[in-house]
């Protein structure tokens, strides 16, 4: 089993304690490269840890990272939770990770997404301590109900929904999904950096110029519905885009089977992927302002 990497920053004065993840999902690079070039400030005397302590973990799945795929066995961020059998190569991955978890203040999960658009966060509920640290990284959209999507889904399949921020909050913590834009885009490494830097910034951790905060932006909120699943091969009717707006009725895949698979209500669609693994979430479905 590889073990993963963690660097740790304690400045020894009380705060919060800030854990930054990256590649959660091994095709995700925006993450690792944000989070080194920190670290890299950080060791070299260029960045200076002010107040509480700050723990990166710039590669959480090694063996897929170094392959440049999505994962091994099973995608690291469902079924996020300590197991006392390890059946998959992440279900040790899992319990090297959750203990950092339980023992942080503060989640900020980078990921990317193969699509493509903006950058946005991923909260569970618009309100309180959550809401108020995904406005502080200034992202376009914030998207919220992850958790709420699966409530009338098998019990499998609601435990399949349970990812990092899930079992952050189950300790107590704050925990957010940072989107940072499309895998390859030059930009999202960009956008993983400001969002480090501006929950750090936030946290009272360090200070940075003001440049990296951008203030004017007022994040949409979209409430996620439910999700679109695929429990069997097929094909989309056009190439989704993220936050697309679809109508009640559209046609939005087809089966190999022939059955059609078509939007139950009106709504945008969160992070579409075609090439989703059978039994995996093709999409979701959300409503802007709720």
């Amino acid at each position: 089993m590889d073990q993963i990497e963690v660097f740790e920053f304690d400045s020894g004065k009380e705060g919060e304690h800030l854990l930054v993840l990256g590649a959660i999902h091994g095709d995700e690079i925006c993450g690792p490269q944000a989070i080194k070039e920190i670290i890299d400030d950080i060791e070299n005397n260029r960045l200076k840890i002010e107040k509480g302590r700050v723990t990166f973990i710039p590669v959480c799945n090694p063996e897929a990272y170094k392959q440049n795929q999505r994962y091994i066995d099973r995608n690291l961020n469902r079924y996020f939770f300590p197991k006392d059998k390890i059946e998959v190569y992440e279900d040790g991955l899992t319990n090297q990770i959750c203990p950092y978890l339980k023992n942080s203040d503060v989640l900020l999960d980078l990921h990317s997404y193969k699509s493509g658009g903006p950058a946005f966060v991923f909260i569970e509920k618009p309100e309180g301590d959550e809401l108020a640290f995904a406005n502080a990284l200034y992202p376009e959209f914030i998207v919220y109900g992850w958790s709420d999507s699966y409530k009338n889904l098998t019990e499998d399949e609601k435990k399949m929904g349970i990812g990092d921020t899930d079992y952050m909050r189950e300790q107590g913590g704050v925990g957010i999904t940072y989107e940072c834009g499309q895998h390859l885009d030059p930009q999202s490494p960009v956008n993983a950096r400001r969002a480090i830097e501006n929950a750090m910034t936030y946290l009272e951790i360090a200070e940075f110029e003001k440049h990296t905060q951008r203030e004017n932006r007022h994040p949409k909120l979209i409430k996620v519905m439910h999700p679109i699943m695929k429990p069997k091969e097929g094909r989309f009717a056009k190439n989704w885009k993220n936050f697309e707006f679809v109508e009640k009725g559209t046609l939005f895949g087809t089966f190999e089977d022939g059955e059609e698979v078509r939007i139950l209500e009106d709504g945008v669609l969160i992070l579409p992927k075609e090439s989703s693994s059978v039994g995996s979430e093709w999409s979701y479905l959300g409503k802007v302002g709720s």
